[in-house]
């Protein structure tokens, strides 16, 4: 769909020409002549609805709107519009080409105002006249001095900065005579010299403004997307500390247990220590009196013996008048009658 225009400042409305028919769009509202200041806009399929409009300002048409598919959400958006004059030499060597041109004037417009080069909706650019000038090299060249005129239009936040950028753009001026003007302007300059275009001069209309709609893109909702990112981080982050907090828990009580049943094993075996140690003193006990041949009953015979076999050692009695071998001893036991008898004949004490 394209629109055609007449020339800037001219207030005999706009003409929208023909318009290219995809399967979404019927017609527009539009009249054969659009008035100065006035709107219309597409007319859509049933499955689908217009958004945006084409709006008529200083003779030149502005807008693009299109048929979405119903239910697509849209937004209102303020839109600033208008255009300036202004003449750019071009010092011998440096890129006649009106693509560089466009692209360094576009960047250096955005970088004047402020803003970012995506909410430049318009920029165009057409050569009013061309001229070869002096330069001011010792070689005589001549340098190209174009007199180009700008439309442009951009799109605005809100209310508040569509009012300031509307009124730092009536107020955008430029003059190498005097290198007077205004902020925004001097840093055009500066900009376009980075990209070796000399700016002579900078002349601006009045800004108009319009209402828009625009479709709201993925971007829009970047902002909600970004907070349902940030919890479902902190759900997994959650997540995950508890994770933690569970294994360093259970890897405590694991410690705590083995330390607990280390303590419990070294009681049963100082139990059993003091056990043996009790036993063995009973059967010293029991022993006692009797003479020192009746010991080897009860204990090694040959001190040798426990070289040759370490496990032959004493142990508790536990049947005197049964005479059988000890299955822990190395000599057969006696039984309680026959030792009592010896024991008598040997000290001379008459048995009961």
């Amino acid at each position: 769909m394209q629109a055609t225009t007449t020339t800037p400042g001219a207030s005999s409305g706009c003409r929208l020409s023909e318009i290219a028919n995809p399967a979404h769009v019927v017609g527009s509202t539009c009249a054969p002549v659009i008035g100065e200041q006035s709107s219309c806009t597409l007319l859509c399929a049933e499955t689908h609805h217009p958004v945006g409009v084409y709006h008529c300002s200083s003779g030149v048409l502005f807008g693009s709107p299109s048929c979405e598919v119903q239910g697509t959400l849209t937004h209102t958006v303020s839109k600033v519009t208008g255009s300036f004059d202004t003449a750019v030499r071009f010092p011998s060597g440096s890129s006649l080409q009106d693509s560089a041109l466009t692209t360094a004037m576009k960047t250096s417009f955005a970088a004047a105002f402020g803003i970012a080069t995506e909410s430049i909706d318009k920029f165009e650019l057409s050569t009013k006249s061309v001229a070869n000038v002096q330069g001011n090299s010792n070689l005589r060249r001549l340098d190209t001095l174009k007199d180009i005129s700008v439309i442009y239009e951009l799109t605005a936040s809100n209310a508040e900065a569509s009012a300031s950028l509307e009124n730092r753009l009536a107020s955008f001026s430029w003059s190498s005579a005097g290198s007077t003007g205004s902020v925004a302007s001097q840093v055009f300059v500066q900009e376009m010299l980075k990209s070796t275009y000399i700016v002579t001069s900078i002349e601006a209309t009045t800004p108009r403004t319009f209402e828009d709609a625009e479709p709201t893109l993925p971007e829009t909702l970047e902002p909600r997307s970004r907070t349902f990112s940030m919890r479902a981080v902190l759900a997994v982050c959650s997540i995950l500390i508890l994770v933690v907090a569970c294994c360093v828990g259970f890897l405590i009580h694991k410690s705590c247990c083995k330390r607990g049943s280390n303590e419990c094993e070294n009681d049963v075996s100082e139990a059993g220590k003091s056990v043996g140690i009790a036993s063995r003193s009973i059967e010293i006990i029991r022993s006692f009196g009797r003479r020192p041949q009746h010991w080897r009953n009860y204990a090694v015979s040959d001190p040798d013996d426990m070289e040759k076999d370490p496990n032959c050692a004493s142990v508790p009695l536990r049947d005197w008048d049964v005479a059988r071998l000890h299955p822990h001893s190395c000599t057969q036991s006696k039984p309680l009658s026959q030792s009592i008898g010896e024991f008598s004949d040997v000290n001379g004490v008459p048995t009961q």
